[in-house]
């Protein structure tokens, strides 16, 4: 037993906050499951909701609109409120709204829902997810929180995922098989989302005890994160990185395109090249920001510049058979460094000192800017591949990712320098302090 305690210790936990991460770990992938159903079993998922391509494509990208907009209030939402309370309404309103959605609805229905889920997966939730990780971790410690909890979403999602196929396995092929899979996965929410408003406690900072006050204090703390550095720096950070991790999602066409590979061998090399070192890379990334460079943005300089540099050998790699095995090596490469990029890459906002108070709008801030490539870097993506030759628009995707990751690697110089900053201030008025008690 002490040695669990002592190992708890090392990574920053308690056994007590540990039992609040790993729930909070569960609500922040299991909310997903069934967009995750979605992407391995989309012929029956879509024959399931009597949907077209077209109908699909509409619903996703009203979703990814409002989940965009979503973190505008969540600046102020994820702050007034407690993150628990937060969490589980939301995870629980999309386990209703799953259940209904397996009836099989009209399209009208059907799109209101996943429009709905923009909002209740993304914005507040997604913010409190993030703000609950760093204040439930020492400062110290941030990289190995957010890279465990990268690892074990990545684990939930693999599991969920392989249930859901397995049920439809059993169930002959059936609508049944999916439907049933939407019902087990949509109760799995509910059941949690009951724990996390029962088993987490409150974790609201505000200083104000009235309800006026609170939202006068939430108000300063939005203000108060727009003019912090920490929050942009992040958000910038988040962004290179980010944008990076969306050219990532074209691989498959690359390597089909470009080299001429089967398709069969690229869905394996995709598989692998995306789960499995996801899975192995996020904990790697934390443990080493932590414990071999000190701090996460020490660590974001490292892998954002291995990004650039592997980018730019693809860039250049002569795009032949002969060199096929190159390609695949510096693309796992490649991804490794992504990965372990984004296990830590809101790390940075705790070791920076950004106070408990308005952490949750920093949050939704970095959050907005960060994920922003995902609205705008596909369509251009799409727009180059469409416009220009394979081998022409995957030089400008690799150049993008390139001067993306260059700019990550800047904005992390930055973060590394207001971590040594914060960290000399705390042990200056940690001296200070032991000098008084002493007089």
């Amino acid at each position: 037993m002490k040695g669990i305690v002592a190992l708890l210790g090392r990574l920053g936990f308690t056994p007590e906050t540990l039992r609040r991460f790993l729930l909070i770990t569960l609500a922040s992938q299991l909310i997903y499951s069934i967009n995750s159903i979605k992407t391995v079993l989309y012929g029956p998922f879509q024959q399931m909701l009597h949907i077209s391509n077209t109908e699909i494509g509409i619903a996703f990208s009203g979703m990814g609109l409002v989940a965009s907009l979503a973190y505008i209030p969540a600046t102020w939402v994820s702050d007034r409120f407690s993150s628990s309370k937060i969490i589980a309404v939301s995870l629980g309103l999309v386990g209703i709204s799953g259940l209904f959605l397996s009836t099989g609805p009209a399209w009208s229905v059907v799109l209101t829902i996943l429009v709905c889920w923009g909002f209740l997966q993304d914005g507040p939730f997604w913010t409190s997810i993030l703000k609950s990780v760093r204040c439930v971790a020492a400062e110290n410690k941030q990289g190995t929180a957010f890279s465990l909890l990268e690892l074990c979403r990545g684990i939930i999602e693999f599991l969920t995922n392989g249930l859901a196929i397995i049920v439809y396995t059993l169930l002959a092929n059936s609508l049944l098989g999916i439907t049933l899979a939407m019902r087990i996965n949509s109760c799995l929410m509910i059941v949690v989302a009951l724990l996390c408003w029962f088993k987490l406690p409150e974790d609201n900072y505000l200083q104000n005890t009235t309800a006026s006050g609170k939202n006068k204090e939430a108000a300063r703390g939005i203000k108060k994160a727009l003019c912090s550095s920490e929050c942009w720096l992040t958000g910038i950070t988040a962004c290179g990185i980010y944008a990076s991790f969306v050219c990532t999602l074209w691989f498959f066409p690359f390597l089909q395109n470009v080299y001429a590979i089967p398709v069969t061998l690229v869905a394996i090399f995709q598989l692998f090249n995306s789960s499995l070192v996801r899975m192995i890379a996020s904990p790697i990334g934390g443990y080493l920001a932590d414990n071999k460079f000190g701090s996460s943005s020490n660590f974001l300089r490292l892998t954002t510049c291995a990004i650039a540099l592997f980018s730019a050998a693809i860039l250049f790699l002569p795009k032949t058979s002969s060199f096929l095995y190159i390609a695949m090596v510096l693309l796992i490469l490649t991804t490794i460094s992504i990965y372990m990029s984004r296990s830590v890459y809101y790390a940075p906002i705790g070791e920076m000192g950004t106070a408990k108070s308005y952490s949750g709008a920093a949050m939704a801030i970095a959050a907005m800017i960060g994920y922003s490539p995902t609205f705008w870097l596909n369509p251009v993506n799409g727009y180059l591949l469409d416009k220009y030759p394979a081998e022409t628009a995957y030089s400008i995707i690799f150049g993008i990712m390139v001067a993306a990751s260059f700019v990550a690697f800047i904005s992390a110089t930055f973060m590394s320098r207001k971590v040594k900053l914060n960290r000399l201030k705390q042990a200056n008025a940690s001296t200070l302090e032991e000098q008084r008690d002493d007089a």
